[in-house]
C-alpha cells in the first residue's frame, strides 16, 4: 500500500492535506498574495505566494514539524527555481529525475524543472524557513532581451529551449544575500509598495545567485581532488552528525573517525560540497541556529549556550559579522 502525501500542492486547488490531521487554511493579506496556514500535533506550517508578475512569483516557507512531513507538487508550468534555505533541510524528486534535490541550513541554489511534478520530504526538529522564487523561462529571457552570452551556457540552452532537462547548481548563502532574504522576510510596507519591495529584493538575489555561481567560481582546494559518491555520502553524515551536536560538537579527528577518512580529505570533502571547511560550516550553522533561536524569543545569554558558545561577547561579534546586527536586535523579530 502506498505512504500518503501529509500536504499536496497545485496551482489550481493550492496546499492541501488528504489526511484528517492537517487542517489548512488559506487567507490574503494583499490582494497579490496568498497563505496558506496551519497547525497541530504535526506542528506548524506556513506558506506564502506572492505574484509580482505573470511567470515570476516570490515563495516564503516558515514551517516547524515534529515528525518528517511528505509532500507532493501537481500540474505546476516548467520554471526555473531560485532557491535560499535559511534554516532547516528538505529534499524532494521531480518528474522522471531519480536525482535528489536537498536544500539544508545556509544553503542556495539555481535549478530548472521541465517538469516540477514531483514528491519529497520536509525534515523534523529543525526550524524551516526558506525563500524561493519562482520563474518561467519567458520570464527570464526578457530580463536578459539579447544578451544571453552573459549567462551561464546551459542556463542559455534551456533559455533558447535548445535543451530541456533537469539543471541543478548549489552552493552557500553569501552575508550579501543574507542581508536581502532577512530584509524581504522582515518587509515593512504594505500595498502595491510591498510588492515593488519584493520585486527589488528578488532581482537582487537572482543577480547575487548568477554572479556568485557562475561569474565568479569558487577556487577549488585541488584541481585534481574528485569527489566520489562514497566519500559523499560519509562526509553528508558527517554533517548530519555536527548539526545534531552544535551545543557539543564533536572535534574534527573525532569526526573525521566516524566518517571513515581522515580529517584533511574530511575538510576536502566539505569544500567542495559546501564551499567551506568543517569549521566554517559549524560555525554557520550555530549562527543560523541562533537566529531562529532569537526569532522564536530566546534571550541572547540563552541562545549563545544552546548554540555551544561559551563567551556572550564572542557569540556577539560572531554573530553581527553574520547578519549585520547585533543579537538583541534580532530577538523576537518575525
Amino acid at each position: 500500500m502506498a505512504t500518503q502525501d501529509h500536504i499536496c500542492y497545485s496551482p489550481r486547488a493550492g496546499f492541501y492535506s488528504p489526511t484528517a490531521r492537517v487542517d489548512i487554511k488559506r487567507y490574503n493579506p494583499e490582494r497579490f498574495e496568498y497563505c496558506w496556514q496551519g497547525s497541530g500535533d504535526f506542528g506548524n506550517l506556513r506558506f506564502a505566494r506572492t505574484e509580482i508578475r505573470p511567470g515570476f512569483d516570490i515563495w516564503t516557507t516558515v514551517c516547524r514539524f515534529h515528525e518528517d512531513i511528505r509532500f507532493s507538487m501537481a500540474d505546476g508550468p516548467a520554471a526555473f527555481c531560485f532557491n535560499f534555505c535559511l534554516s532547516g533541510k528538505s529534499s524532494a524528486r521531480y518528474g522522471t529525475s531519480r536525482e535528489l534535490i536537498e536544500m539544508s541550513s545556509g544553503n542556495q541554489g539555481i535549478f530548472y524543472c521541465p517538469d516540477p511534478n514531483g514528491t519529497g520530504c520536509m525534515h523534523m526538529d529543525v526550524p524551516h524557513r526558506q525563500v524561493g522564487i519562482v520563474i518561467s523561462p519567458e520570464r527570464l529571457r526578457s530580463y536578459f532581451e539579447s544578451d544571453l552570452n552573459a549567462i551561464h551556457p546551459k542556463l542559455r540552452r534551456i533559455l533558447e529551449e535548445k535543451q530541456n532537462d533537469l539543471f541543478c547548481r548549489f552552493h552557500t548563502i553569501t552575508p550579501a544575500m543574507h542581508a536581502a532574504l532577512e530584509q524581504l522576510l522582515d518587509c515593512p510596507f504594505s500595498g502595491m509598495t510591498r510588492k515593488l519591495f519584493f520585486e527589488s529584493r528578488a532581482l537582487e538575489l537572482i543577480a547575487h545567485q548568477l554572479r556568485h555561481l557562475f561569474g565568479n567560481p569558487p577556487k577549488r582546494v585541488s584541481s585534481g581532488f574528485r569527489l566520489h559518491s562514497v566519500d559523499r555520502k560519509r562526509a553528508e553524515s558527517a554533517r548530519d552528525l555536527l548539526v545534531s551536536r552544535l551545543e557539543n560538537p564533536p572535534g574534527l579527528g573525532q569526526l573525521a573517525r566516524e566518517a571513515g577518512m581522515s580529517h584533511p580529505k574530511l575538510n576536502r570533502c566539505f569544500r567542495e560540497m559546501y564551499g567551506m571547511t568543517v569549521f566554517q560550516y559549524l560555525r554557520n550553522e550555530r549562527l543560523n541556529r541562533a537566529r531562529q533561536m532569537l526569532d522564536d524569543g530566546l534571550n541572547v545569554t540563552e541562545t549563545a549556550y544552546a548554540v555551544g558558545y561559551d563567551s556572550i561577547s564572542h557569540f556577539s561579534q560572531a554573530f553581527k559579522k553574520q547578519f549585520g546586527a547585533s543579537p538583541s536586535r534580532c530577538m523576537g523579530i518575525k
